[in-house]
């Protein structure tokens, strides 16, 4: 059964709201997802905003052009979700401690996230953008960077000789999570 259109709270039976599998274009605002099994789920054109997902379990959930904004995403495998179709973007989300290996995320959009400890191994990042981003302890390995922008994001350790940077922007700022790899040092104004 699919549910259209509609607005759920934190104040709703999330038990009663998850008898359905299907969700499009509809709202949820301060629910508490944390742990909850999402295994096959479905949600498309969703907005989630203040919710908290920490430690959700996503094995074949389908995620496609959804919206999170302020929500807490901790120790997440987005590996496990659907890959066809795959779409989100994250505003002002803490989603430290979370997979993305091997996703598609071209043009993923991340404004003001905190991404501490999060796994973008093998990941294709084309044309993302990590604005105002703490990338701290983040691990790009084998990832397709081409043409992402890094140039406001911070505490980022990223091997070019590791990843496909092809035209990615950095801020001279930036450099030092650049070229750390190399053990050389970079002297100068900040």
């Amino acid at each position: 059964m699919i549910t259209e259109d509609k607005v759920f709270t934190k104040a709703d039976d999330l038990d009663q709201v998850f008898r359905h599998t299907e969700f499009e274009n509809c709202q949820f605002n301060g629910c508490d997802m944390s742990a909850r099994d999402l295994a096959k789920f479905v949600f498309v054109d969703c907005q989630f905003t203040n919710c908290n997902l920490g430690l959700a379990k996503l094995t074949a959930v389908v995620i496609r052009d959804c919206l999170f904004t302020g929500c807490k995403m901790t120790g997440i495998g987005f590996e496990a979700a659907q890959a066809f179709g795959f779409s989100a973007s994250f505003d002002q989300c803490l989603r430290d401690h979370s997979s993305f290996y091997q996703r598609k995320l071209v043009k993923t959009t991340f404004t003001g996230c905190r991404l501490t400890g999060v796994d973008f191994t093998d990941c294709d990042l084309e044309k993302s953008v990590f604005d105002d981003c703490d990338l701290q302890d983040a691990t790009f390995d084998n990832s397709n960077l081409e043409q992402c922008d890094f140039r406001t994001s911070k505490n980022f350790s990223i091997n070019p000789s590791r990843n496909r940077i092809k035209k990615a922007r950095f801020s001279i700022d930036g450099l030092p999570g650049l070229l750390e790899q190399f053990n050389i040092i970079i002297e100068g104004r900040r």
